[in-house]
């Protein structure tokens, strides 16, 4: 597209958008800027853009992107369009990618990878079902650029589509997650003669991308790989069973439900969504039940019990989880961390529990489509600590992760503040500690302030790329990997289970399956089946159990693509 051409549009664009919204300085900024010719100018105009996330936002970037000549301003773009972009700017988004031209729909599909909505996960699973050919591959190829492991069985159902095209996306894509279950699917496609030769092409590149191993497009060699791994790995079903037992052990518990009270509510019941058990059964409906009554009064508590709900059903419980945003917020320190916090007058909901429907599931990936939005900020009366503590700053951050996929809307300064401290915190070894004041760092300590960063990062609008942070806290985790004691801590058999969900965290929010030359969840998924006794529990702890539950489920799910720098 000649750049005559975009300035053409510029003008059409610049007087449609002034003249719809007269304050707007940044587009009145941005215009005179992006018609430069030289490219660097045009790309320090576009990420100088602010206010964007309305459906006038995207009507004014979507087209300018298309029309970009230049990949490194196109680039740009895409950082912006395909990154956190939020409420009506979103919903237009997607527009975009339901409909209009099929060209247009998958350039905008293609980089939706980079965001990790639950919202892009439905849409991303219906668009694998379009009636055009071109949409349903850009589909599997942003799932494969976004390793949305949740999205596995989309992509493997992909695999039996109609064109050749498509299938060979889908192997591309199922190749990306490194999942080596998915190896008989991909050897069933090569053992069908009729099967197109780019496809078997695709097939065996995201076969040596699981394994390692390169046989070529020939079923035979695969097949005789696959029979000598029976047995040296663990498999989706021998989680399943170890789930199945966790649960029926963890329920019997509390065989009249939960009261409400108990100390580990939260956390079990959290694990429990994760073990597929079904929502009218009593002790979920008694776990939800205790969460409405239960005083907001621990930053620990308050920030499960979000994840839980938004599990559940964002939209069901978002009244809830805007109260426990606002708990949350307010339990940040000066220096950017948070505290346990402490119940105030009105911090707890005065809401009644939704009803739940008969064999009702938790929603995980999806049932965000009609949110509206609500904003919270933090209460200028709130007692204030100085500092807090990586732990409590860890879960405060995946709860209010949490409330924001339910349509929260948290002052940026909170992710802002409490990624500014963590990189503060991060050691010239890459690790982290507890506090200003502890200079200990362990395992679990560890993972939880990476993970937090990572975090942060994203919803800081700093974007999904590695950084130095990030880059040496994985280098600390490769040198001090250990599975069956928590690394460096003063007692190495210490909250060993609370460290490896912590490990887990990091491995699924840094889009790696190794700590250098460790398969993290691999060893950590055969020695948890090793410890779990006969009665289904591990140490006859419930907090134990319900970490070995969340690392074995992969329970966390990405915030976006974290590419390397």
């Amino acid at each position: 597209m000649s750049r005559r051409f975009l300035s053409v549009f510029l003008l059409a664009a610049g007087a449609l958008s002034i003249a719809a919204d007269p304050f707007e300085e940044a587009r009145k900024a941005f215009l005179p800027k992006y018609k430069s010719p030289e490219a660097k100018v045009r790309v320090e105009a576009v990420r100088a853009l602010k206010d964007y996330n309305t459906k006038d936002g995207m009507d004014f970037m979507v087209p300018l992107y298309l029309l970009e000549p230049d990949p490194t301003v196109q680039q740009a773009w895409v950082d912006m369009i395909g990154g956190p972009v939020e409420g009506e700017g979103r919903k237009r988004l997607y527009e975009y990618c339901r409909s209009g031209k099929v060209e247009t729909r998958i350039k905008i599909i293609r980089i939706l990878g980079r965001g990790g909505y639950r919202d892009l996960m439905d849409l991303l699973k219906d668009l694998t079902h379009d009636g055009e050919p071109l949409v349903r591959r850009a589909a599997h190829e942003s799932i494969a650029s976004g390793k949305f492991g949740s999205m596995e069985a989309v992509v493997r159902a992909g695999l039996t589509d109609m064109e050749p095209d498509v299938r060979a996306a889908a192997a591309k894509a199922v190749g990306s997650f490194r999942r080596e279950e998915s190896v008989p699917a991909l050897i069933k496609l090569l053992e069908d003669p009729k099967e197109e030769a780019d496809v078997k092409t695709a097939v065996a590149d995201a076969l040596a991308e699981i394994t390692g191993q390169k046989f070529g497009p020939e079923a035979d060699p695969w097949k005789t790989w696959l029979e000598g791994r029976k047995g040296l790995r663990v498999t989706q079903a021998d989680v399943d069973r170890a789930l199945d037992r966790a649960s029926q052990w963890m329920l019997k518990l509390h065989p009249d439900g939960y009261a409400g009270s108990e100390e580990t509510l939260e956390l079990e019941f959290y694990a429990l969504i994760h073990c597929g058990i079904p929502l009218d059964h009593k002790n979920m409906k008694s776990a939800i039940t205790g969460l409405y009554k239960k005083p907001m009064a621990r930053a620990y508590n308050v920030s499960l019990g979000a994840m839980a709900l938004a599990d559940v059903s964002p939209a069901l419980h978002q009244s809830w989880l805007a109260k426990a945003a606002e708990f949350l917020a307010n339990c940040q320190c000066d220096n950017g961390q948070f505290w346990y916090g402490e119940a105030t007058p009105g911090d707890t909901p005065t809401l009644a529990p939704p009803e739940i429907t008969p064999g009702a599931r938790p929603e995980f990936g999806g049932g965000t489509k009609a949110l509206k939005r609500i904003t919270v900020r933090k209460n200028p009366k709130r007692k204030i600590q100085k500092t807090g503590d990586n732990s409590n700053t860890q879960y405060a951050v995946l709860g209010l992760r949490a409330c924001a996929e339910a349509g929260i809307d948290i002052q940026k300064e909170v992710w802002v503040e409490c990624m500014a401290y963590l990189k503060s915190n991060n050691t010239n070894a890459g690790s982290f500690t507890y506090s200003p004041t502890s200079g200990g760092d362990y395992g679990s300590i560890h993972t939880s302030a990476l993970g937090a960063y990572i975090v942060c990062r994203w919803y800081a609008g700093s974007g999904n790329r590695r950084d130095v942070v990030i880059d040496r806290g994985l280098e600390w985790l490769s040198q001090n990997f250990a599975i069956d004691q928590n690394p460096k801590h003063n007692d190495p058999k210490a909250w060993v289970y609370y460290y490896l969900y912590g490990m887990e965290r990091v491995g699924v929010l840094a889009d790696t399956e190794f700590f250098g030359k460790r398969e993290w969840y691999q060893e950590g998924a055969k020695f948890l089946l090793s410890a779990q006794t006969a009665g289904g529990d591990w140490n006859n702890d419930a907090r134990d159990t319900a970490w070995a539950i969340l690392f074995l489920r992969r329970a966390t799910r990405p915030v976006g693509k974290i590419e390397d720098k």
